[in-house]
């Protein structure tokens, strides 16, 4: 694909979005997360002037920045979004954006409903998409309608993720980054119930289906305007943050015809375009598979699809600009990325503890496997060198104010 690119791409978003269009000669303009995030070190980072910190300020202001970030520009530039911020602010205004910058999504209620979890429920139902059983919020949902209509175990998941891991019920249930709430019986299910309407009056409970994360499998590809399938994988978690509904910190690539299959058919029902990821779970009980969620944006694992042959930010550029693109669908199976610190966290406070893994498995797990890392890259270092420094000062600090503590109180706790 290797071409002379004149057009820019505008990147909202952190590293590993960046690291997808970095080195192919493609004028880069990057608004990152914050003032202090890790990606403004990289090789490839050039400035646009504002943070996604505007974003959550002030939202016009925000709109207006990016509209005239285009209008300095020789050429209608291309769109790169990858947060969930980002996603809304999108659904909110993408007709104005469409008239200054590159992007494809599908029609307005299909982008609203893969967004919005409580839409995607009616979604899902009018297009006969195979989802768990499920019931949205209202004033009347209580615990016996749960129990009678889904059963124990469910989970609780709000419309949206924005705010979420700062929430009361999060900190208060395990003080770990977990996207769904769990619930196994009438108890946690009045706390759960209880607390996620402190959060939000939008949410969706869900039937648990029988399996750990490990069984849970991602779809992703980019799909053009025609709706031919540009570039497609697949990849199945291995560990999250926590076990149960939390981050992805370890996860690799395979080949699986059926996921892939089920997949272009989710597409294909709901005539999407552009980028897209599918969650899928399957039921060890039965062998189905479920959809858990759709997504549209970029995320961490078309970074590791990029590395394994398949650059989705790549082939929707070349799509976006008209350039001509073959599409691929070979990828390296097998290919595993890591987020150590994450997994590391998680194995210690999480799978450890349930005696999911010993040490030596742990360990075990991690080696030998074709991998690529979060932040670490021998040709870009310094995101992780700043990273690498500031956790250092970081646990510095707290071993001196240990450190002081002991000392003023004689060694007391």
């Amino acid at each position: 694909m290797n071409a002379s690119y004149t057009t820019t791409a505008v990147v909202i978003g952190g590293l590993s979005l960046l690291r997808q269009l970095g080195g192919y000669g493609i004028p880069l303009l990057v608004i990152p997360r914050s003032h202090d995030d890790i990606c403004i070190y990289s090789r490839y980072f050039k400035n646009a002037g504002i943070t996604m910190e505007g974003l959550k300020s002030d939202s016009d202001h925000f709109l207006h920045s990016l509209i005239e970030i285009s209008k300095g520009l020789k050429d209608k530039p291309v769109l790169y979004y990858g947060d969930d911020a980002v996603l809304l602010f999108l659904v909110e205004h993408h007709e104005i954006l469409s008239h200054y910058y590159r992007f494809s999504v599908p029609n307005q209620e299909i982008l609203e409903a893969c967004y919005h979890k409580y839409d995607f429920i009616r979604a899902a139902q009018r297009y006969g998409l195979p989802i768990p059983k499920s019931l949205i919020s209202s004033d009347s949902l209580d615990c016996i309608t749960i129990d009678a209509e889904i059963g124990f175990p469910c989970v609780f998941k709000p419309d949206s993720h924005i705010g979420w891991f700062e929430s009361d019920i999060v900190r208060d249930t395990s003080n770990m980054p977990q996207k769904v709430l769990l619930a196994n019986d009438g108890g946690e299910c009045a706390r759960a119930l209880s607390g996620i309407r402190d959060f939000t009056d939008k949410f969706i409970v869900q039937e648990y289906i029988p399996g750990d994360e490990g069984e849970i499998y991602s779809f992703h590809a980019y799909v053009s305007q025609s709706g031919e399938s540009l570039g497609a994988f697949v990849g199945k978690k291995i560990r999250t943050y926590p076990s149960v509904g939390g981050e992805s910190s370890y996860i690799k690539l395979i080949k699986n015809d059926r996921v892939k299959s089920l997949g272009m058919e989710v597409v294909d029902a709901l005539k999407i375009t552009g980028v897209i990821k599918i969650d899928f779970k399957k039921d060890t009980h039965n062998d189905r598979f479920y959809v858990l969620e759709i997504n549209l944006r970029f995320n961490l694992w078309d970074y590791l699809g990029a590395k394994a042959g398949i650059n989705l930010a790549l082939i929707s550029y070349r799509d976006l600009c008209g350039l001509p693109v073959q599409p691929i669908n070979d990828y390296q199976s097998g290919l595993h990325w890591l987020n150590l610190a994450i997994d590391l966290r998680s194995f210690i406070k999480d799978y450890r503890p349930t005696k999911q893994l010993t040490t030596i498995q742990w360990i075990r797990s991690l080696i030998g496997k074709p991998k690529i890392y979060s932040v670490f890259v021998w040709n870009d270092p310094m995101p992780f060198l700043v990273a690498f420094y500031r956790s250092c000062k970081q646990y510095l600090k707290k071993f001196l104010r240990h450190l002081k503590y002991e000392r003023t109180h004689g060694g007391a706790i």
